[in-house]
């Protein structure tokens, strides 16, 4: 399973053991707006630079790329196990 599959069944596995993650709320789209990010581990490398995504409710996207490139830190931003160093992942009307 590739890393953002990985990632995506640990969270569906910890949403059903936890009621205090957002998206229990959240119906509506999601965005990413002018994204930038380091891991705080290896601030020299810069993994996302000014990603912009708009993901509609009920439509399916698929991150496809290379090893390293930010397909699982996309899903680690929406989650919050990361904030980005500059811009914005708004959700059902809520920024952070």
């Amino acid at each position: 399973m590739p890393p953002a599959g990985i990632i995506l069944h640990v969270i569906y596995i910890m949403y059903k053991q936890c009621s205090l993650f957002f998206w229990q709320q959240a119906e509506g789209n999601v965005s990413y707006e002018e994204i930038e990010f380091f891991y705080p581990t290896r601030p020299n490398i810069r993994v996302l630079q000014g990603l912009n995504v708009d993901v509609l409710k009920g439509q399916t996207v698929a991150l496809v790329g290379h090893s390293g490139c930010g397909k699982s830190t996309c899903i680690q931003l929406l989650v919050r196990f990361y904030d980005p160093l500059s811009g914005f992942v708004v959700s059902n009307q809520s920024f952070y």
